[in-house]
C-alpha cells in the first residue's frame, strides 16, 4: 500500500478530499510549502518508488494507477 497523508477530512463530512501526486523523483513533501486551504480535505500520496513509498514498485502508469486506486478503496471514496 502507498503512504499517504490526510488533512482537513472528517470521514463523516460528504466533501470529496482532493488528491495531490507529485512528479518524477519527488514525494508528498514538496508539497509543505504550499498553504492548501483548510475549507477542503486533501490526500497528500507518495508514489510508487518514491519517499515512504520506496518499498512499492511499479513499471508502468498503468500499475502506479491501480496503487492510486487502492488508496481511493481503502478511503472508501467511490465518487
Amino acid at each position: 500500500m502507498l503512504h499517504y497523508t490526510i488533512q482537513n477530512w472528517e470521514f463523516e463530512s460528504p466533501k470529496v478530499p482532493f488528491f495531490l501526486l507529485h512528479g518524477f523523483l519527488e514525494d508528498l513533501s514538496m508539497w509543505k510549502h504550499l498553504n492548501l486551504p483548510s475549507m477542503h480535505p486533501w490526500v497528500l500520496i507518495d508514489l510508487p518508488g518514491h519517499g515512504k513509498s520506496a518499498n512499492v514498485l511499479c513499471d508502468t502508469m498503468e500499475e502506479m494507477a491501480v496503487h492510486v486506486k487502492a488508496v481511493l478503496n481503502q478511503l472508501a471514496i467511490h465518487h
